[in-house]
C-alpha cells in the first residue's frame, strides 16, 4: 500500500501545479475518480477471485483426504460427492464471474490512465512538443478514450449475454 500513497500523493500535487482551473477540475473530479474506481474494483475482484480459488483448492483437497477415512458407507460416499459438486459449483460461479480478468482488466486499464497522466505531467511521450493547450485537449481525449473502451466492452459483453 505505501507504494500505492506515495503514487498518489505524487499525483495530487502535480495536479495541484495545473494552471488551467477546467482541466484540473477534469482530473480530479473525472480522470482521478475513475483510476480510483478502477483501483476498488481491481482489489475486490482480485480479492473475490483468491477467495473462491483457495475455497476450491481447500475443497479439492479434502476428497482424498476424505476418501482415506471413508468406510464405504452411503454418508461418506454422499460426503465425497457433495465435496465434488462444491468444487463444480464453485468452478462455475468463477467461470460465470470472470473475477481474474476482471481484476487483470480493471488494473490494466487504471495503469493506462495513470500513465497518460505521467506523461502528461511530464510533457512526454504524445505530449511531447505539444503546447499546453493542445495538451489539455489531447489529454482529456485519450482518457475519454480509454474510458469508452472500458465501456465499449461492457456493452458488448452484456450483448453477447442477451443473444
Amino acid at each position: 500500500m505505501g507504494q500505492s500513497n506515495q503514487r498518489n500523493d505524487e499525483l495530487d500535487s502535480w495536479v495541484q501545479s495545473v494552471s488551467n482551473e477546467d482541466i484540473k477540475r477534469y482530473i480530479q473530479h473525472r480522470v482521478l475518480v475513475q483510476m480510483q474506481f478502477y483501483s476498488d474494483k481491481s482489489l475486490e475482484c482480485k480479492s473475490l477471485y483468491f477467495k473462491w480459488t483457495n475455497t476450491s483448492i481447500f475443497i479439492s483437497f479434502l476428497i482424498p483426504v476424505v476418501s482415506v477415512f471413508s468406510d464405504g458407507s452411503i454418508i461418506m460416499k454422499a460426503i465425497i460427492a457433495a465435496l465434488g459438486a462444491a468444487i463444480a459449483g464453485v468452478t462455475s460461479y468463477l467461470s460465470i464471474h470472470n473475477y481474474k480478468n476482471l481484476w487483470e482488466s480493471y488494473r490494466s486499464i487504471r495503469e493506462q490512465t495513470y500513465s497518460l497522466l505521467l506523461f502528461y505531467f511530464t510533457s512526454s511521450g504524445v505530449f511531447a512538443g505539444k503546447q499546453l493547450e493542445e495538451q489539455d485537449q489531447l489529454l482529456i481525449e485519450l482518457c475519454e478514450k480509454v474510458f469508452k473502451s472500458e465501456s465499449q466492452t461492457w456493452k458488448e459483453i452484456i450483448g453477447s449475454e442477451t443473444e
